[in-house]
């Protein structure tokens, strides 16, 4: 009996939420004596069902998730750090809304008085 442990990551997909994320399993495969092949999934060394059983979006709680191997996908790369900016004064204004249903209320409105520091 030939027992083989491999680590292998999904990648699963929310059908109603567009939600996608990563877990990473251990599978244990072995043969029996009758040729048949077994697998058990391990998530921290806690056998766990099998992901392509089902599982629940951890977003919405659907149950139209889908799954991928995701040992053959590239890696994303990382996405560059956006400087954190420490003056409140060198951010540039956000644009004005020209709809008339975005404008603020004139209650919402900034004060024309500015206060200095």
């Amino acid at each position: 009996m030939e027992v083989e442990r491999t680590p292998i990551e999904g990648q699963f997909t929310c059908g109603h939420c567009q939600l996608e994320w990563r877990q990473s399993y251990d599978v244990v495969r072995w043969t029996g004596y009758e040729g048949d092949v077994h697998e058990m999934y391990f998530r921290r060394t806690v056998p766990v069902p099998p992901p392509r059983l089902g599982q629940r979006c951890p977003r919405c709680g659907s149950l139209d998730v889908a799954w991928l191997d995701a040992s053959f996908l590239p890696r994303r790369a990382a996405r560059p750090v956006k400087p954190v900016v420490s003056s409140r004064w060198s951010t540039p204004e956000p644009a004005r809304a020209t709809l008339r249903f975005f404008t603020r209320a004139a209650h919402q409105r900034e004060p024309l008085t500015r206060r200095f520091p």
